[in-house]
This record gives C-alpha cells, sequence and structure tokens, in this order.
C-alpha cells in the first residue's frame, strides 16, 4: 500500500525514526491538480490539523445535518456511530515499541476494502505519529500512480533526540535534531533519481510544515 501524509513532519515521523536511521521522503503532487480526490475518512473528527478544525463544524460526515437525518430516518444511526468510532479507534490506536511491523496492517485492510467502494479514490484518517495534527492518505499502488507524480525527494538522518526544550511546549515524542543529507534533481516519469548534496549549512524555509528549499 503506498502511504501520504500532508505534512512533511507526518511524513518522516509515520517512519517512527530513531536517532542514527537514514532515510528518505518522497515529495508527490496531483497530476490533475484541479481534480478532486474521494475519501473515506475515519476518525477525522478527532484531527487537529488545521485544515479540519477551521469550520469544520457540521462538516464531517458523523455531524452533518444531512446525514444525521438519513440515519434517523433509516434506523441505524447508533449501529454507524458506534462503527465508526470501532473503525476510528483501529486506525488512530497508539503505536507500542517493537509494534511498528504489525502497525500498518489494520489501515491496510481498511483502505483495500473501503478503496474498492465505487467512486471512493482512498482512505484517509488523522495522523497519530504527530498528535492528530496532519492527515494520512492510504490508497493501493495502481490507485496512487493514478493519483500522484513524483516531484522530487529528499534524504534524510535523524540526529539526535530530546524529551523537551527549554522553553517549548513540550511534543508528544519529544523532539528530534533532522538533517538533510541530499535532495533530488526533478523526477520526471521516468522514476529514476539523481542525488545532489545539499551542503552541510542548508536549512530549508517552510511552508505549512513542508520545507521548500
Amino acid at each position: 500500500m503506498f502511504y501520504v501524509a500532508n505534512r512533511f513532519r507526518a511524513a518522516v515521523f509515520e517512519m517512527r525514526p530513531q536517532v542514527g536511521d537514514i532515510f528518505s521522503v518522497l515529495a508527490v503532487q496531483k497530476r490533475r491538480p484541479l481534480e478532486v480526490i474521494v475519501c473515506a475518512h475515519i476518525g477525522m473528527e478527532r484531527c487537529l490539523a488545521p485544515e479540519v478544525t477551521i469550520g469544520a463544524q457540521g462538516r464531517l460526515l458523523r455531524d452533518h445535518p444531512t446525514m444525521r437525518r438519513l440515519f434517523a430516518e433509516k434506523g441505524f444511526a447508533s449501529r454507524w456511530l458506534a462503527i465508526d468510532r470501532y473503525l476510528g479507534d483501529i486506525a488512530t490506536a497508539e503505536c507500542g515499541p517493537g509494534d511498528e511491523g504489525d502497525f500498518y496492517k489494520p489501515t491496510n485492510a481498511l483502505a483495500r476494502v473501503l478503496g474498492a467502494i465505487p467512486g471512493v479514490d482512498v482512505l484517509q484518517y488523522p495522523s497519530v505519529a504527530v498528535g492528530m495534527k496532519a492527515i494520512n492518505l492510504c490508497m493501493t499502488p495502481t490507485k496512487a500512480d493514478e493519483l500522484f507524480s513524483p516531484s522530487e525527494a529528499w534524504m534524510l538522518k535523524i540526529e539526535e533526540h530530546q524529551d523537551k526544550l527549554e522553553g517549548v511546549t513540550a511534543e508528544n515524542g519529544g523532539y528530534y535534531a533532522i538533517r538533510f543529507i541530499a535532495r533530488s534533481e526533478p523526477i520526471g516519469e521516468h522514476g529514476r533519481l539523481y542525488w545532489r548534496p545539499v551542503g552541510n549549512g542548508l536549512v530549508p524555509n517552510y511552508l505549512f510544515g513542508n520545507p521548500l528549499f
């Protein structure tokens, strides 16, 4: 399965990095910028990402007045809400040490089932790795190729971890020092990666949590 996060930080921490790890993050873009990606979402009422929290009242499916009325008319409101809550619990479960290998199996399965519904593209749920402050998408590789094209990749190293920083609000999981090692040339449709060093002094600017070089 293919996972996408809407924040660079979420993409990093969804990989559960440890000090000394070197890994790469792929930046993708929509193939058709104006196309609406249809999501089957679970647990989004727990999401703290600004895209969801700003003006969210009544927009999420479980809280939408029309859906509430429809569920009540059909007589399955309590059952649907219970199932939705249960699936949300699965998607937002905390990953304990040593559980990383099994952590994504439930969302893999849910994405395959819900993604097979006609008209649905991907599974959407909040990122536990960054305290629900970002959004994850999960889809099959075939659907990923259909919706997204690779833009560029960044190679990173986790160099240091501290549980807290003086004068800074405590974050779940603490703080990591990340060093950018290399940045790829723009990736074409061939999919090949050509790396170039970024230089020790590079500190990228950020837009909505995503690095800009």
